[in-house]
Formats: C-alpha cells, sequence, structure tokens
C-alpha cells in the first residue's frame, strides 16, 4: 500500500478508445463535423444508448489507496442555424442534463460504467436535427481504504484488549499491534493532501436524427 497524495497519472480522453470499445445500441457512427477527431454519434428519435467502460488501472497509480467522492459535470451546446461569427455559434443549453449515466466504481471496483443517450426524457429536450457538442468531466475529490484493505488489517493489527486472545490461539504469524491505527492515520494524512483531480474528460458530437 502506497501512502501518497499523488493518485491519478494521466486522465483518460476520448482519444484513449477505439471503436471497439464502444457498445452501440440502435445508435450509428455518423460523420457530423468532418475531419474531427471527436466520437460522432447519430442517435434514433426514438431513443438508443452508447455503453463505454473505463478501467481506472490506467489511471491510478499503482497500489494507491483508491479513489472515491466522485463529481460528474455534464455540458452540452447546440450548433444555431445560420452563418454565425465562431462566439455566437454555439448555444448553452444549461437545461439538458443527464445525457450520461455515470455508475462509479464501488469499493472493491476498479471500473467506471458509462452510458449515453438512454434516457429517454433527457433526450426529448434536444431537438431533431441539429449539431450538438457534448462534454464529460469526472473528478475524484477524495480517496479512501478499500474493504479489502480493511479485511486484511482487521486480521494483522491487534492492541492491548485483544492481545491475551491472541496469544491463546497461538498463531504461527504474529500480527503487528495497532498496525490498524497507523494506517488509518497514513490513510487519513494522504486524504488531507489529496486535492483531487480529473480522472476522465470526454467530448463528443451528436445529432438527433428524425
Amino acid at each position: 500500500m502506497l501512502f501518497t497524495d499523488k493518485m491519478i497519472k494521466q486522465r483518460i480522453t476520448e482519444s484513449s478508445f477505439v471503436k471497439k470499445d464502444y457498445s452501440l445500441n440502435k445508435v450509428k457512427w455518423q460523420d457530423i463535423f468532418p475531419g474531427k477527431k471527436i466520437p460522432q454519434f447519430g442517435v434514433p428519435k426514438t431513443g438508443g444508448s452508447v455503453a463505454l467502460t473505463v478501467d481506472l488501472n490506467k489511471i491510478q497509480i499503482k497500489e494507491t489507496l483508491p479513489l472515491s467522492d466522485y463529481a460528474v459535470t455534464q455540458k452540452i451546446w447546440m450548433e444555431r442555424n445560420g452563418k454565425l461569427p465562431c462566439n455566437q455559434r454555439w448555444l448553452r443549453l444549461k437545461k439538458a442534463k443527464n445525457l450520461v449515466e455515470v455508475d462509479p466504481p464501488g469499493k472493491q471496483g476498479n471500473r467506471v460504467s458509462l452510458k449515453f443517450f438512454n434516457k429517454i426524457d433527457a433526450m426529448k429536450k434536444l431537438p431533431t436535427r441539429r449539431r450538438y457538442f457534448l462534454a464529460l468531466e469526472i473528478r475524484a475529490n477524495s480517496i479512501s481504504l478499500s474493504e479489502r484493505h480493511e479485511e486484511w488489517l482487521a486480521g494483522w493489527s491487534f492492541n492491548a484488549t485483544t492481545f491475551d486472545n491472541l496469544v491463546k490461539k497461538q498463531a504461527g504469524f504474529f500480527p503487528t499491534m495497532n498496525l490498524d491505527r497507523l494506517v488509518k492515520l497514513l490513510t487519513s494524512s494522504s486524504k488531507d493532501a489529496f486535492r483531487g483531480g480529473a480522472i476522465l474528460s470526454f467530448h463528443a458530437a451528436l445529432v438527433r436524427n428524425r
């Protein structure tokens, strides 16, 4: 176990994935912005979805404490009709939310599951035959001991009140006194120093087809 406030070695972006990583349901790849190297999807009016899994092992430094307390930010812009200057071309749709369903890992997990465009009510707020730009960011704001670590500490730590029971068992491998307290102190210190960071920054284009 490595105690440090430097957990994240790199963030994942849309360029980290290839087409075979995506699972498309009724959604099709569509060349919305020719030449742009971002995922571009044609979503039918009747609905569909795109599933994607993020492997945290590619993000986090090995043997560091698990990331936790995830915060998700979703933003979407709609392209306005007409020939407009670039700074007036895109309209931020603040009421359009929940376009991406994010399932963060549990205490034992190391994967984040993403599902795009599956919320029908959210998609209905997007007019059809318009081009959209989607930005998604996931941040980890804290760290914590995993259940596996806590179970290991419970088995390999003892204190003054449990010493007599330990001697009676005549254990072949002797646990360490107050190991649990020491590890939790180091965890608390690392947690206080950790300032959080983005683990995923993802951009995509889409159009709602009729």
